[in-house]
C-alpha cells in the first residue's frame, strides 16, 4: 500500500493545477474582453466622427454665416453712423435705421446666437469658447452703435474679421481631426 501522504500530495497538486488552470483561463478571458472593449471604443470613435462630421459641418457653416451677417450689418451701420455724425438730418435715408433703432432686431440676433452657442457647446468646447469670444466682440460693437450711436476707431473694428478668420480656421482643424 502506498503512503497516504503521497496520495494527499498528488490530490493537492491536482487541485492546485486545476485552480491555476481556471485562473489562467479567466485571466485570458479578461484580457481578451479588455482588448475587444478597446477595439469597440476605437471603432465607436471613428463612427462618431463620421456620423457627426456632417452635423458639425452644417453647424459650423450656420455659425459662420450668422456671425458674418452680423458683421456685415455692423459695417453698414458703422458707415451710416459716420455719415450721421456729419449730418444728423440724413438719419431716415436707409433701412439700417430700423436695425439700429428697433430693439427687437438685436434681441433676435442674440437669441439666435445663444441657440447656436448652446449647440456648439454640445459639439466642441474649444470651438464654443472661440465663438463666444467673437460674439462678445460683435455684441460690444453692436451696443456701441445701437445705444450710444458711436463707434471706436476703424482699427478696433478690424479685429472682428481677424477673429472670424481665426474661428473659421479652428473649425476647419476641428473637422479634419479624428477624435
Amino acid at each position: 500500500m502506498s503512503n497516504p501522504w503521497t496520495l494527499l500530495a498528488g490530490a493537492a497538486a491536482t487541485v492546485i493545477a486545476a485552480l491555476l488552470t481556471l485562473i489562467g483561463v479567466h485571466y485570458g478571458q479578461w484580457l481578451q474582453t479588455r482588448r475587444e472593449l478597446a477595439t469597440r471604443r476605437e471603432q465607436q470613435r471613428h463612427e462618431n466622427f463620421h456620423r457627426f462630421a456632417d452635423h458639425k459641418r452644417e453647424l459650423y457653416a450656420e455659425t459662420l454665416a450668422h456671425l458674418d451677417e452680423w458683421h456685415r450689418e455692423l459695417k453698414i451701420a458703422f458707415v451710416h453712423v459716420e455719415v450721421w455724425k456729419n449730418d444728423p438730418a440724413i438719419e431716415k435715408l436707409e433701412p439700417w435705421v430700423d436695425w439700429v433703432v428697433a430693439p427687437s432686431i438685436p434681441i433676435q440676433h442674440r437669441q439666435h446666437t445663444y441657440l447656436i452657442l448652446a449647440r456648439l457647446r454640445l459639439v466642441s468646447l474649444e470651438i464654443w469658447e472661440s465663438t463666444r469670444d467673437c460674439v462678445e466682440k460683435l455684441d460690444r460693437f453692436t451696443n456701441k452703435i445701437v445705444k450710444d450711436r458711436e463707434f471706436s476707431p476703424i482699427e478696433q473694428f478690424a479685429e472682428i474679421p481677424d477673429a472670424l478668420d481665426n474661428l473659421a480656421s479652428e473649425m476647419c482643424n476641428d473637422l479634419s481631426k479624428i477624435t
